[in-house]
């Protein structure tokens, strides 16, 4: 029975020492940043559960992204903002139907160091909700601004895909 309380105090400890070290890590994380409690509304920006895609980078250029990420700029996007285009066939994005998520095509504009089998100027097939989607981003000798974009992992694209030569 001694061992059992020993268990659950040890435990309890464990638990304490956790706590304090996230307590830590998210203080010098706010303080490396230069971000107040009231920037983000008193809690830590969560990229798992970030959810707003208004990424936005004005006034800087991105010149890299790390391990096996991508950059893609949607390529397939109808005449309305939040439509695909898919041979002449207008397919809204706003559906609630996940079956329904449209495939989308996209061109590199970045790519990891670790990307084994993409590279910039690359059409790419990828599913729609994955990623974090971003918008208004200068590319460094891109030439332009990428009105909408989105960062994925290498592994999260279907393939390369080409234009049809009619």
């Amino acid at each position: 029975m001694a061992k059992t309380s020993k268990a659950v105090q040890q435990q309890k400890d464990f638990e304490e020492r956790k706590a304090e070290n996230q307590d830590k890590l998210l203080k010098d994380y706010k303080k490396m940043n230069r971000i107040d409690d009231d920037q983000v509304g008193g809690k830590a920006l969560n990229i798992a559960t970030y959810d707003d895609n208004t990424l936005n980078l004005e006034g800087y250029e991105l010149s890299f992204v790390y391990d096996d990420v991508v950059l893609v700029e949607y390529v397939d996007e109808g005449g309305e903002l939040g439509e695909v285009n898919r041979g002449g066939i207008i397919i809204p994005l706003a559906t609630k139907d996940a079956k329904a998520k449209p495939w989308r095509i996209g061109r590199v504009l970045l790519a990891g160091p670790q990307c084994q089998y993409t590279k910039v100027g690359d059409l790419v097939q990828f599913p729609d909700d994955k990623g974090m989607k971003a918008g208004n981003i200068d590319v460094e000798n891109c030439g332009k601004t990428a009105k909408r974009v989105v960062f994925l992992n290498e592994s999260r694209l279907f393939g390369k895909v080409k234009v049809k030569k009619q």
